[in-house]
């Protein structure tokens, strides 16, 4: 069985996307290494990422549909512009989200479930595109040591490269309830959804 670089990711409402791709739309830099949209590009917060054997999908799938069915939609917040330096030394910009005292727990309850299943070396071949950043690649590689547990910092990523010049008056404040298993792809995008489920709490 093959392996690949994943996340499992909150995916966002309408109108949050919508401003995710505004505002990456406004990046003219030619460094901007994606265009976000609603398809194979798709705007998100990251909770894990790292390599997945292929094999154990429905393992990972079944313990996504649990804490789906035990956990309720969550109240997010927009607090600003986040930007940082990656791994590789490549800017990176995006939307700030409050460190939600619900959002780090589903961080830390999922970071736990997956301990044992994920594993960190990943490669480029893992990716879903073709040529990765080596950034891209390291950001999984490092995510359990260098951006996990106490240095976990929720964020809609708007471009890695380049600065948005989009005015977005904040705070924003949205629900967000789809959990995803996605394909990461070259800046860490989401590119493909291998399993989606809806925060219910009803379990």
């Amino acid at each position: 069985m093959s392996k690949i670089a994943f996340d499992i990711a909150l995916l966002l409402p309408e109108e949050i996307m919508d401003l995710a791709i505004s505002a990456n739309k406004s990046v003219t830099d030619p460094r901007c290494v994606y265009r976000l949209n609603k398809t194979d590009v798709l705007p998100h917060i990251t909770l894990v990422q790292g390599v997945l054997d292929e094999a154990r999908f429905p393992e990972v799938a079944a313990l996504l549909n649990d804490t789906a069915q035990t956990t309720l939609p969550l109240t997010l917040k927009i607090t600003g512009l986040d930007s940082r330096v990656q791994d590789d030394g490549y800017p990176a910009i995006g939307f700030s989200i409050e460190s939600d005292k619900k959002v780090l727990q589903l961080h830390e309850t999922l970071m736990k479930q997956t301990e044992a299943i994920l594993t960190s070396d990943a490669t480029e071949e893992m990716f879903f595109d073709s040529p990765i950043r080596p950034g891209s690649v390291a950001w999984v590689q490092n995510y359990r040591a260098k951006h996990s547990h106490r240095s976990y910092h929720p964020h809609i990523t708007i471009s890695v490269g380049g600065v948005t010049n989009m005015d977005v008056q904040f705070p924003v404040s949205f629900t967000a309830s789809r959990l995803a298993l996605c394909h990461l792809g070259n800046g860490n995008s989401c590119r493909k959804i291998f399993a989606e489920f809806t925060l219910t709490g009803t379990k």
